[in-house]
Order: structure tokens, then sequence, then C-alpha cells
């Protein structure tokens, strides 16, 4: 039986080694994106905090970036963030990943912060191979080799799992640590066997969730796997309330102004209120206000908490 894993090991990382060596490279490259962005443009990322001021409230804001921007660009949501010296983020509808950096205290605009567009590039070679589909959802051949390659890469990782079970303790201990003392062509077999048996659960858990953007089947029976909500669309869908109503039906302002409203507070939306937990930041949108650090959503008119 192990002969016939190993032939699957083999002949499965030969083709889909180079594939899978230019996706986990690029993703590589994509977790310091934030962090080179933000060292390229720091004042972008960066405010000077006034020592006894307070951040404006988010109605204040929305008027404020309302006065330097044109109206052609509706505003969707504010970003405030639990940091003193970072500034607020103001994103806009049809601008994509693009956000407008705005001094919190002041309402000043810094500009647009967005990333280099060689991380657009990475991004498009990590998920399609330089071959994105036409629209979200649809197919596109370098989105179909990756997914392929993620699923060889699973059958590669659980045939070498199966090859790296020992036959007897002494074996055990060879497979779990690197020699140096008898020769190269050793060294790198130990690296093989026992870093690649190491590295086994991360690869797995990369390769199973990383296939939910390659194939609907696969997300489909994930989610029913997990408890996932399916989501289904009716023929006639219920109006919703005012409080969950679309954009277009509610300006930003609106918004902000009941979520401030219905907490009888005058700083309800800003950073102070954060402050206690410093990694959560809050986002003001149509639908009310998200603490992220927390997976609930607090809409008008219950009083925001982080």
């Amino acid at each position: 039986m192990k002969k016939i894993f190993a032939k699957i090991h083999l002949w499965l990382s030969l083709p889909l080694g180079i594939v899978l060596t230019v996706v986990c490279l690029s993703g590589a490259v994509l977790v310091f994106e934030g962090e080179i962005t933000r060292a390229l443009h720091p004042e972008l990322y960066r405010v000077a905090a006034p020592a006894d001021a307070r951040p404006l409230r988010p109605s204040q804001l929305a008027d404020r970036i309302g006065g330097q921007r044109p109206d052609s660009l509706p505003l969707v949501s504010l970003q405030l963030s639990a940091r003193s010296d970072e500034p607020c983020m103001a994103a806009f509808r049809e601008t994509g990943r693009k956000q407008l950096s705005v001094d919190p205290y002041t309402g000043r605009v810094n500009g647009w912060a967005e990333s280099p567009a060689f991380f657009g590039t990475v991004r498009k070679l990590h998920r399609w191979l330089l071959d994105p589909p036409p629209s979200k959802g649809e197919k596109s051949v370098g989105k179909a080799i990756v997914g392929v390659s993620t699923l060889g890469l699973v059958l590669i990782l659980v045939s070498g799992l199966i090859l790296w079970i020992p036959r007897s303790r002494k074996a055990l201990r060879n497979r779990l640590k690197v020699s140096c003392a008898y020769g190269r062509r050793r060294f790198w077999h130990d690296c093989h066997v026992s870093l690649g048996f190491y590295a086994t659960l991360l690869l797995l858990v990369m390769a199973l969730t990383g296939l939910t953007w390659s194939f609907g089947w696969y997300r489909t029976a994930a989610y029913a796997l997990f408890g996932g909500p399916q989501q289904t669309v009716a023929a006639e869908p219920r109006k919703p309330p005012w409080h969950r109503s679309p954009l277009h039906e509610r300006p930003i302002r609106a918004v902000v102004m009941n979520v401030e409203e219905a907490a009888n507070g005058p700083q309800v939306g800003s950073m102070a209120d954060c402050r206690p937990k410093p990694k959560r930041a809050r986002s003001i949108t149509p639908y009310g206000t998200k603490c992220w650090g927390s997976s609930r959503r607090i809409a008008p008119p219950t009083k925001p908490s982080c």
C-alpha cells in the first residue's frame, strides 16, 4: 500500500510543485502588504493627536468629508481606530479597495490610502496566476489551475503523512529530528521528512480553507459541514425596516446620527469608547456599527458596545 502512496506523492509533486511554489511565495508576500504600505506612506496612516482634544463625532466627520469631496462620491462607511495616533478611514462606493484617510480630530483629508499596484499584481498571481475571471464568481483558466493544484496539495500531504508513519520507536526518533552528521544527502532527506511532518497540519489547514475561493461546490459543502448559514433569495423579498434599509434609501449621515441619538450620549461612535480594548476598532456602516475583533454587529437603536 505504501508503494501506491509513494507513487502518488512523487508524481503529483513533480508537475504541481512549480504552481504551488508560486502560490505559496506570492501569499507570503501578501502577508506583509499592510506593513509595507504603511512604511511607504506614513503620512496617510499616522496623525498627530492633540494633548486634550477628543475625536470628532462620526456625524461631524461625515459633514467635514462631504465638504471636501464631490457629491457624486457617496460615503459608505467610516472606520474609527482604537489608537489615538491613527486616522479615520472613509470608504466610498465604487472606489474598490481605496479608502480616504481623514484626521479624526480636525476632519482634514490626508489623501487616498491604497495598496501599491505591485500588491494587486501579486494578488492576481496568488489567486488566478494572472488570469482573473471576468467577474466575481465566474471561472478562468488560472483559477482552475490554482484550485486543482490546491486539491493536489491535499493529496500530497495526506500521502506524505502515511509514508512518514514509522515502524519502530527508533525510526520515530530519527524522523522527528534533522541529522547533520551523515552527509549532505542525509541532511536534505531529514529536512524533507522531519520539517515536512511539522508543517503538514498548517499546510492542510491553509489548503482546505483556500479551496473555498476556487470551487463553489466545495464552499457549499464546507458551509454545510460546519453549520454555516446558506443564503437563499426569495421571489419577492420583504422590504427591511428603516434601520436596515439599503444605502440609497438611507444616507450615511442619517446612519451616524441615528446611532448617536439612540445611545443617548454625545460621544458614541468615537474612538474614546473603544480605548479600554485597544485591539478593537469600529466601523460605522449603513447597517449599524461594527466592532472589529467581535462577531457582533449592532444596529440602531441599540447602543454600540465594544
